[in-house]
């Protein structure tokens, strides 16, 4: 038996492998760059962590309560992370959390369809299956890291312009 035209076989797999290549290495880097960017807000989002830690200690709970209510980006105080989400429907959302305490970034999957189920990455230890797989996957996530990349900074410069006018 004998391949017919296998240079041409060959010189095509060797093409359609390498827009592959270039494909996963522009994802990569554009997954990163929205991870820096996120990260860059470390300093601030500290800064953010210990006002909220000190305006609670000083009876202001309803004060913070009140300014986080309908903000884009979610803070929790029991947890200190800051949250976006992204619905693709009613029975799945994915999430984005920053947490700066160790300066990582999580994604949390939430699936409805039958017993439920909950699917959990994070950049400080499963990043090349966040990359490869849940972003590629699932659109959610990636809408949600930029969302996480866009609004993060704005929302904790907001939150300090308001802290100056109490």
């Amino acid at each position: 038996m004998a391949v017919r035209n296998f240079d041409a076989i060959k010189r095509q797999g060797d093409m359609i492998a390498e827009q592959q290549a270039n494909k996963r290495r522009m994802v990569e880097e554009n997954f990163w760059k929205r991870v820096d960017i996120i990260k860059n807000s470390h300093a601030d989002a500290i800064d953010f962590i210990d006002t909220i830690d000190a305006m609670c200690k000083n009876s202001m709970r309803a004060m913070v309560d009140e300014w986080l209510k309908n903000k884009n980006v979610h803070y929790t105080i029991y947890n200190k992370k800051f949250g976006v989400c992204c619905l693709s429907d009613s029975r799945q959302s994915a999430h984005v959390y920053y947490c700066p305490q160790e300066n990582g970034i999580d994604t949390v999957e939430f699936g409805w369809s039958g017993w439920g189920m909950c699917e959990c990455y994070s950049t400080n230890k499963s990043t090349d299956y966040l990359i490869h797989v849940a972003l590629k996957r699932d659109r959610n996530y990636d809408e949600g890291l930029t969302m996480m990349a866009e609004r993060l900074q704005p929302f904790i410069d907001a939150f300090f312009k308001w802290v100056e006018t109490i």
